[in-house]
């Protein structure tokens, strides 16, 4: 009728193979994370899932992807064999991605049948906007096929709008707060030089050296001494790297440094994609603590005087906390769609296992709250 029909994409190498696709149809998506491309859901899976099988349900018009929902295979306390969208608390993956101009309602339709089809005991979707259109659009097309999803909100998270240049100061944060950022500024100026450094790598090399750079400053605050850094899991280590990599490769890739009289005393690892910058790992000199090293590198970024420089956006991506709140951002909700959907038994088993939770579960900041 609208000339949609549904395919799978079966493995991490046939996801590569049509990477030109599956990107083509992010950039069109309501999705900015660049973890929701090809090559970086692969390398998720490689990495954190090397045993579980990737399966993506797609939607096509013609020979052009306008819906695709990644799955991974998951047990849930041990009993029930469910699918997830890629993705855990080191890093975003996968995302359901639709094209909004699209047969919405027909597409979610087509991805919802095939969902019902899937020989797995639940879908456990554990960190989704729920908010977002796409993600509606879906719990709306299960309900059409049969498959009651519960939404359960866990945490907000900040988004900040840059709307123009003039922003620099932005209004939404209280004046105490810029009077402090400014406090701070003046304070280190008499001191020394103040310098933030943008790098955008396009070389893998100097790419994982600059990250390599702000994880040793990381690990050699509380986290390393509380042996939760990234530097203390080597593995781990070097799938940020690869993942910084890839970034650089797209020119995605945002490192933020700022400086004091050339001493590196706030970084931030981020991804700039359509026009969002998305603010991922901070970390910075605790000597520095009582300027808020950390905000005050976000302060700075928002001074850049070029228009062409700032993002529209600035997504802080894990729980609004304190640090975040200073901001007065606006937000979306992340949380969690359960779908069982082999009959009364599996329900049974998803609730006695304390997964089915009858109430929102607020959950403790993931992310860091170093600012």
């Amino acid at each position: 009728m609208h000339g949609l029909s549904t395919s799978h994409i079966r493995s991490v190498r046939e996801l590569r193979s049509q990477a030109d696709a599956w990107d083509d149809l992010w950039s069109r998506s309501e999705v900015t994370a660049p973890t929701a491309r090809a090559a970086l859901i692969a390398h998720w899976v490689d990495h954190f899932a090397p045993g579980s099988r990737l399966l993506a349900l797609t939607v096509r018009q013609g020979d052009r992807l306008v819906a695709a929902l990644p799955l991974v295979t998951r047990r849930k306390r041990h009993l029930l064999k469910c699918m997830d969208i890629p993705g855990n608390e080191w890093t975003s993956a996968g995302q359901l991605l639709l094209d909004p101009d699209c047969h919405v309602p027909r597409a979610c339709g087509l991805l919802a049948a095939k969902m019902a089809e899937l020989p797995c005991a639940a879908y456990w979707f554990a960190s989704v906007p729920v908010d977002a259109p796409s993600w509606r659009s879906l719990v709306d097309a299960l309900g059409r096929v049969g498959l009651k999803a519960t939404v359960q909100p866990r945490y907000q998270v900040g988004r900040l709008v840059v709307a123009s240049a003039s922003d620099r100061q932005p209004a939404h944060a209280s004046r105490q707060f810029r009077r402090r950022m400014d406090r701070a500024v003046r304070d280190l100026e008499r001191t020394g030089t103040l310098r933030l450094r943008r790098e955008s790598p396009r070389e893998s090399e100097h790419a994982r050296e600059l990250l390599t750079q702000g994880l040793r400053l990381e690990h050699a605050g509380w986290k390393g001494r509380q042996k939760t850094s990234v530097l203390t899991y080597p593995d781990t280590t070097e799938f940020y790297l690869q993942q910084a990599e890839q970034l650089a490769r797209w020119s995605q890739l945002e490192l933020l440094v700022l400086e004091h009289s050339g001493r590196a005393i706030a970084f931030e690892y981020g991804w700039r994609a359509k026009q969002v910058y998305h603010s991922f790992k901070v970390a910075y000199d605790e000597q520095y603590r009582r300027h808020s090293p950390g905000q005050l590198l976000l302060w700075m970024l928002l001074q850049e005087s070029d228009q062409n420089m700032l993002p529209r956006a600035i997504d802080f991506l894990g729980p609004l906390d304190d640090a975040v709140r200073r901001w007065h951002p606006d937000g979306y909700r992340v949380g969690r769609i359960l779908v069982p959907h082999r009959g009364l038994v599996a329900k049974t088993i998803a609730w006695a296992s304390g997964m089915w939770l009858p109430d929102p579960v607020p959950l403790s900041p993931t992310v860091d709250v170093e600012r």
